[in-house]
């Protein structure tokens, strides 16, 4: 069934649209609210596109079924909303094996399966440093990949398959360095008292240790690019020889509900944990907070770093597969996305993502010229 939102009125320009999603934003945090946190966002969406992108999911949200029209006849599905080439990073599962996938469902919702298909060919586009890999190439091994994954839904399990992947995955001891460093200038330099962690992250945090006894020091955390302005703090201790660190987060609700639908639940934690996936047991989702185990171990590839690494077409076509078994757990409306990707071609899906783009870079330029 078609969105109906494809017929909507006219779309606000971007710093229209920003100065609503501000305020709405500020809304859903209430009092909890971290101003300071904007200034460093409007810094970071203004870098380059690839950026641009990650920090402003609500106008990808508000203007994709107008820019692509074609996208709003797609079936709905249980989808990830704000997906990107760095949305994807290593964990471990419940027996312990090393697993890739999606890690960041904050912007969950049912929408056009298509829209992450769209955005996640949008974000390789935006993050090649030239004309490689082709549009062509990324739109049709993304597309093959989904179609693998959407009918025959599975984890990425890295234990003995994929050894490319497992092996980009591994962290040498200078980079597990750089991390504990970087973790020990931005939070445990600057503790904050236990009074001025809000009771609900408090009691989240505490709630992921090992052992309720842990004494636990705390800080504010800033992270990320879309999630600027929401509440983030880390909590750690010393338990049985080392150092055991966890990260709670607010969560509201989507951005997809934010450009007019009518979903108000928040669905992390149910596209997290679905029948298709091996999630992470120490992704939590309660209380509208979402907590998460933070360690050198439990990685992305960024962009930024590994370029070439990240737009492996082998690599593309993985994440397109972890896109198919994300929404193969959404079982009331899968046959009908299995039946629909049948037709869909890897011209019409570059077809969307080249509209998609052409308002990105408008949005892009229009920041760019203050």
């Amino acid at each position: 069934m078609a969105d109906k939102r494809s017929k909507s009125v006219e779309i606000p320009t971007f710093k229209q649209s920003a100065k609503a999603y501000d305020g709405w934003l500020r809304q859903q945090a209430g009092k909890t609210f971290v101003a300071a946190d904007m200034k460093w966002k409007n810094q970071k969406i203004s870098e380059n596109a690839f950026s641009f992108l990650r920090g402003t999911y609500w106008r990808f949200a508000e203007t994709i079924l107008k820019d692509a029209p074609e996208t709003a006849a797609c079936p709905p599905i249980l989808a990830v909303g704000d997906i990107h080439l760095e949305n994807f990073g290593l964990w471990r599962d419940a027996d312990s094996r090393m697993t890739w996938g999606v890690n960041d469902f904050d912007e969950a919702a049912t929408m056009p399966y298509a829209l992450d298909l769209v955005r996640l060919g949008l974000s390789a586009i935006l993050a090649r440093k030239g004309a490689k890999p082709t549009e062509k190439e990324i739109c049709a091994r993304i597309l093959r990949g989904y179609r693998k994954g959407i009918t025959q839904p599975q984890p990425t399990i890295l234990e003995q398959e994929h050894d490319r992947l497992r092996e980009a995955m591994n962290l040498p001891p200078t980079e597990r360095s750089k991390y504990w460093a970087k973790m020990q200038l931005a939070c445990f330099d600057k503790p904050v008292a236990a009074s001025a962690v809000p009771a609900p992250h408090a009691k989240a945090l505490r709630a992921a240790m090992p052992d309720p006894k842990i004494k636990l020091q705390f800080a504010r955390r800033v992270a990320g690019t879309g999630s600027l302005g929401r509440p983030r703090f880390v909590a750690w201790g010393h338990w049985r020889g080392g150092i055991v660190l966890r990260e709670s987060k607010m969560l509201c609700a989507s951005a997809w509900r934010f450009s007019g639908a009518e979903e108000v639940a928040i669905q992390s934690g149910k596209i997290a944990g679905g029948a298709h996936r091996a999630p992470d047991p120490n992704y939590r989702v309660a209380d509208g907070i979402v907590v998460r185990r933070l360690g050198p171990t439990y990685r992305k590839i960024e962009a930024k770093r590994d370029p070439a690494e990240l737009l492996n077409l082998d690599l593309l076509e993985m994440m397109g597969f972890e896109l198919g078994a994300c929404h193969a757990g959404d079982a009331a409306h899968v046959a009908a996305v299995r039946k629909d990707v049948k037709k869909r071609t890897a011209r019409w899906l570059r077809k969307q993502v080249n509209s998609a783009a052409k308002r990105l870079n408008a949005d892009f330029k229009s920041i760019r010229k203050r």
